[in-house]
């Protein structure tokens, strides 16, 4: 389920351990749902640099 509540078909874990259960915490964002969170938050790109290329359509919609 994405975070807007929206259910989706999700590919299962291909890996099968007997004694550890897989947890599904979330489906896949939507084109551009997370646009600021990764270059912002996973590679320290401040709002300048992370607004030029959303500018230029590089993060879809």
């Amino acid at each position: 389920m994405r975070s807007d509540g929206t259910k989706t078909a999700v590919i299962g874990n291909p890996i099968r351990l007997s004694a550890t259960l897989v947890a599904y915490r979330r489906g896949a964002p939507r084109l551009g749902e997370n646009a600021a969170e990764v270059p912002g938050e996973w590679l320290g790109a401040g709002e300048e640099e992370i607004e030029q290329p959303r500018a230029a359509g590089a993060f879809g919609r």
